[in-house]
């Protein structure tokens, strides 16, 4: 794991990337559907799956920007690359999952996106797990 390998970087880019895109999804459909007269945001545990992994995605997100900071400053990356690569590709799981129980069956509706982002949100905790990147680069 010497040294910041650049695609660990990416695939964490590419995770916050699905991450900061779902809330937002998920966020608009919590505001104007109604369930029994009150809209389903106004349920603190529709919020909470959302809240939990919106802080992963931050630390995922400083951890990504530390990475490149401290390969530059001579140091060894590795292990920073790595961990802004799971948390960021666990935190867009996480959303994905969030954002599919908040719209329900609309979730799979190919004009929100959420069923594409869940698609691509599973790809990166398996592929790069194994050595691989998203787009087939090896370590």
């Amino acid at each position: 794991m010497k040294g910041c390998a650049p695609w660990r970087v990416r695939a964490a880019a590419e995770s916050i990337g699905n991450a900061r895109f779902l809330p937002v999804m998920s966020l608009e459909h919590v505001k104007t559907r109604v369930a029994f007269n009150l809209p389903i945001g106004q349920n603190q545990g529709g919020r909470y799956p959302l809240t939990q992994a919106d802080a992963r995605t931050e630390a995922a997100e400083f951890m990504r920007w530390d990475a490149p900071r401290l390969r530059e400053a001579g140091e060894d990356a590795g292990r920073r690359s790595a961990l802004a690569r799971i948390l960021a590709s666990e935190a867009a799981w996480e959303l994905a999952r969030a954002a599919m129980t908040t719209r329900g069956g609309w979730a799979l509706g190919t004009e929100y996106h959420v069923e594409r982002k869940l698609r691509e949100s599973t790809v990166l905790p398996i592929a790069t797990t194994n050595g691989l990147s998203a787009d087939g680069e090896t370590e």
